[in-house]
């Protein structure tokens, strides 16, 4: 049985840590998508961060892919 509160709980704050444990078990290979069945407002970044997380290390390696903008100022370029 499902429960929203759970459901977000779950699909938030850890998902940058699931999406690294993945990488891990792929032979250091990143995810090509991340899905999820319910997203609702939660402290931090939640999936959209994550999703930014994911793309930054897809396109340049960065933390985020506001890094990889030419120009970027963002503190978040750690290959």
């Amino acid at each position: 049985m499902s429960s929203k509160g759970k459901t977000c709980e779950d699909n938030s704050g850890d998902l940058i840590n699931m999406l690294r444990t993945c990488y891990s078990a792929a032979s250091n290979g990143w995810a090509n998508f991340v899905a999820v069945d319910y997203y609702k407002r939660s402290e931090g970044g939640g999936s959209f961060q994550a999703v930014d997380t994911l793309n930054g290390k897809l396109l340049c390696g960065c933390d985020d892919i506001h890094a990889c903008v030419a120009g970027s100022t963002s503190g978040a370029r750690t290959p």
